[in-house]
């Protein structure tokens, strides 16, 4: 059976600023630096360079709700969904929640190991948004 995995980070700055920041695909490469070695332009969507290969690559983000939904996958017709929520924690900063969720076929471990490396991944978006 697949595993997901949801890793949760708390932040100084307020949600609307870590959704800003986490919502932009653009960003992808200044915070998620262990999966996204590189980020162009295509079209409506984004191809990003990792270390498996090239992913086609979007942002589904609504401030009004906190959710923002990264979608990527080899082709735009094998995508899959990974949800991150952003919410205020009612002190003037926010909690950020991020499910990984393994692809098929993925070792157990690898799989494993990407997890970690978004939870130091989560460090970089503190550097930013926190600063």
């Amino acid at each position: 059976m697949l595993k997901a995995k949801t890793t949760t980070a708390r932040f100084k700055a307020p949600a609307d600023k870590v959704q800003d920041f986490v919502g932009k695909a653009e960003n992808l490469p200044k915070w998620a630096t262990a999966f996204c070695l590189g980020i162009k332009k295509d079209d409506d969507m984004h191809v990003i360079t990792t270390p498996g290969g090239d992913l086609v690559f979007y942002i589904d983000s609504d401030k009004s709700n906190g959710i923002t939904d990264m979608i990527s996958g080899p082709s735009r017709e094998q995508m899959m969904r990974w949800p991150v929520r952003v919410v205020d924690d009612g002190i003037g900063g926010s909690v950020l929640m991020f499910t990984a969720i393994q692809v098929p076929g993925q070792p157990d471990d690898e799989f494993d190991g990407q997890c970690q490396a978004l939870e130091e991944e989560f460090e970089n978006i503190r550097r930013i948004v926190d600063g």
